[in-house]
């Protein structure tokens, strides 16, 4: 094994300690973002799709029936050059989206966040019935029965999982 690996493989095992992100300047007052080094904070990652039409791009990169070209992106989503531009340009620079050959999709990072957010989602479209769940006292009831329940009213197996586990976890 060379230098070069075994530098790879401590690194991989042991990363260096960065700050989360950094707005100092780079290269005498620069403060572009020209490090691949660094790392975002959350708030970085779900602030590139935080608005709606971010949203709409990153989810339709996702699923991504169209060739995945900005100009098929364009057509399709209804946004202007500026807007596909500038949202496209943050999603891939925290990290979500990547081009290659002129397609865009998702990276490792980009694919976790959608399968969460996808999670969230649904949880929002269940939202009655979680407030209806949350009504239950789960101290009050036999473990057995608010599975029972909660099997009955939501379909989604991680939320399901989320819900019979933390009540009767203790923080």
């Amino acid at each position: 094994m060379d230098k070069f690996s075994i530098k790879i493989l401590f690194w991989v095992h042991n990363p260096p300690v960065l700050p989360l992100f950094t707005h100092k300047p780079i290269l005498g007052g620069d403060y572009r973002l020209t490090d691949y080094r660094k790392m975002f904070c959350i708030t970085d990652v779900l602030g590139a799709i935080a608005d709606d039409k971010s949203l709409l791009l990153f989810n339709t990169i996702a699923l991504s029936s169209c060739d995945g070209r900005n100009k098929t992106l364009l057509r399709k989503l209804n946004l202007t050059r500026k807007q596909f531009y500038s949202r496209i340009s943050r999603l891939i620079k925290t990290g979500l989206v990547n081009r290659r050959s002129g397609e865009y999709s998702l990276t490792s990072l980009g694919r976790i966040l959608y399968n969460a957010q996808t999670t969230i989602g649904s949880a929002v479209n269940n939202y009655w019935k979680l407030k209806a769940i949350d009504s239950f006292k789960s101290d009050q009831l036999p473990k057995e029965e608010y599975t029972k329940i909660i099997h009955s009213l939501i379909e989604n197996e991680k939320i399901r999982e989320e819900l019979i586990v933390e009540p009767f976890c203790r923080y």
